[in-house]
This record gives C-alpha cells, structure tokens and sequence, in this order.
C-alpha cells in the first residue's frame, strides 16, 4: 500500500501540467499527509488489534476509510493533473468515483469514531 501510495503521488507529479512550479511543492505536501493519513490508520488498526471488539471494529473502519479516502483523493488528483487519466477515464464518471469513495470514507471514520465513543463509555460505565 505505501508503494502505491509513493508511486501515485510521484505519477501525478511528474505528469502535472507545465502552469505553476509552486504547485508541485503543494502536491507532494498533500500527497506526503495522504500516506501519513493512511500509514496512521493502519496504525491504529494494529494498535487496537488485542484490545475489545468495538475499539478493534473502530480500528478496522479507520483503517478501510483511510484507504477509500486516499482512493478519493487520487482520482480527484488524477482527475485534474493527469491528462492520459482524463483520456480514459470521462469527467462525469470521475466525479461519480470521487464522491461516491469520498461519502464512503466519511461514513467509514465517522463510524468508527462512533464505535470508540461508545468503547470508552463502556470503560467508564457511562450509561
């Protein structure tokens, strides 16, 4: 995953369009806090792996959210940088793709953020 990870943040930037030098500098900012944002959800997943089954439900959820949310993330970047990408790919059904991961991603964090409230009420007996 973190090969993919490099190798789809190196492809967009070598194939951005020649308009802006400084926007090469945000690209590889943002696509280095992809990776940590997926790296960290892996983390935690691994974290939470011995520990009671909702806390290892909301680390699974991070974890599948973080993926589908750098999936989102690419095809948006994909979308607007890669010009063999925009050839095979319609800008209607990457729109589709990027909202329809993106909406999934959310609802993977939130749930999962959702499981660790109520993990942590169960700790502390609040009812």
């Amino acid at each position: 995953m973190l090969a993919f990870a490099f190798w789809s943040i190196s492809f967009t930037l070598v194939h951005l369009y020649q308009g802006g030098d400084s926007v090469i500098y945000i690209l590889a900012i943002y696509g280095t806090c992809l990776v940590m944002l997926v790296m960290g959800g892996f983390f935690y997943f691994f974290l939470t792996n011995k520990l009671g089954s909702n806390i290892l439900k909301s680390g699974l959820l991070f974890m599948v959210g973080s993926i589908i949310f750098f999936i989102s993330d690419n095809c948006l970047a994909h979308g607007k940088f890669d010009t063999v990408y925009r050839e095979l790919i319609s800008q209607r059904t990457n729109t589709f793709l990027i909202m329809i991961t993106y909406y999934v991603a959310q609802f993977f964090i939130g749930k999962g953020t959702f499981l660790v409230a109520v993990h942590y009420c169960e700790e502390k007996s609040i009812k």
